[in-house]
């Protein structure tokens, strides 16, 4: 089983990606939706000791995870950066599948999210950095057949 990860930065987009994943035969429990709702947000600024991210980077450190938009395994090092798009109000979604179904995935995740992770980060980290997040979360984590009824 590989995972299969992209990172957005609306959620509309994330919904219409886990729709699309849906209606390629994903079961439910294989497609999620991770946010920081602006409580985590919060949370994290009164506490940042804390790390309210822990389980998100528990959940991409795997040996078969694979970038949605190149196709490519994801190094080790470049994990940390999801859950920081995650932190600055990015929508992730992974989706598990087997190799018989990775072609269709990640087809349906280009059509998504066509720009590699570090450019996307380079451009919420840039002058605009200031701003609110991407687009405003609805929960912090959710399975795939809560957040298509969003």
């Amino acid at each position: 089983m590989k995972r299969v990860i992209a990172l957005l930065d609306n959620h509309m987009a994330a919904n219409g990606l886990v729709s699309g994943l849906l209606d390629q035969g994903l079961r439910a429990d294989d497609v999620n939706l991770f946010d920081a709702s602006p409580d985590l947000r919060a949370a994290q600024q009164a506490h940042p000791q804390l790390d309210y991210l822990a389980g998100l980077r528990s959940l991409l450190d795997r040996e078969e995870l694979i970038d949605g938009g190149s196709g490519r395994p994801v190094p080790a090092e470049l994990r940390p950066a999801y859950a920081e798009g995650v932190a600055l109000g990015g929508f992730l979604v992974t989706a598990d599948t087997g190799d018989d179904a990775l072609e269709r995935v990640l087809d349906v995740m280009r059509s998504y999210s066509p720009e590699p992770v570090p450019a996307i980060l380079d451009q919420w980290r840039g002058p605009a950095a200031g701003r609110d997040a991407p687009r405003t979360g609805m929960a912090s984590m959710r399975g795939a057949s809560q957040a298509s009824t969003s």
